[in-house]
């Protein structure tokens, strides 16, 4: 999964608009940025900042004065921190729909599954009052769609519990 992030600084009085995509990694019930952080303007990869030695790094083609660096890795450092605290526990599998392999992802949060095809939410899952699994909002999955993710939701659990 990435997150992406859109950031504007100041440059010689000129507004730039960047885009900064991150890559995260799921652990321990929670999805935590990785250390690396990729910066785009308009489309074009621009650098990279990374995590070295417990501060953060720049390295790009375009150069950023040290009050913009500065501006930048404030930034990223807030986004790490509130990402890391607030995104529910999560975890991904293939599945194929018509005739198709997607990539199919659970985030959990309150007793609901939300289920995400390809990068879209598609639909809502709940457990009853009678443990059956039924479907709360969303496109109308096919039964054997949802049998297929309901299984994987409690084989997932069932690790966990090992």
């Amino acid at each position: 999964m990435v997150s992406k992030a859109r950031f504007s600084i100041l440059q010689n009085g000129i507004e730039r608009h960047l885009q900064i995509e991150s890559p995260l990694s799921f652990f321990q019930t929670r999805f935590l940025y990785k250390s690396k952080h990729t910066l785009f303007e308009g489309g074009r990869r621009i650098g990279f900042i990374s995590s070295r030695n417990g501060g953060l790094v720049y390295r790009g083609v375009v150069p950023f004065s040290n009050d913009e660096l500065s501006i930048l890795f404030d930034f990223i450092s807030t986004c790490e921190s509130t990402l890391n605290q607030s995104l529910p526990p999560s975890f991904g599998f293939g599945i194929e729909l018509n005739n198709n392999l997607s990539y199919c992802e659970v985030l959990i949060k309150d007793g609901l599954y939300d289920i995400w095809f390809d990068g879209k939410i598609a639909a809502r899952l709940s457990l009853d009052g009678s443990c059956h699994w039924v479907q709360l909002m969303g496109a109308n999955l096919k039964k054997e769609v949802v049998k297929t993710i309901t299984g994987r939701v409690e084989a997932h659990f069932s690790k966990l519990l090992k």
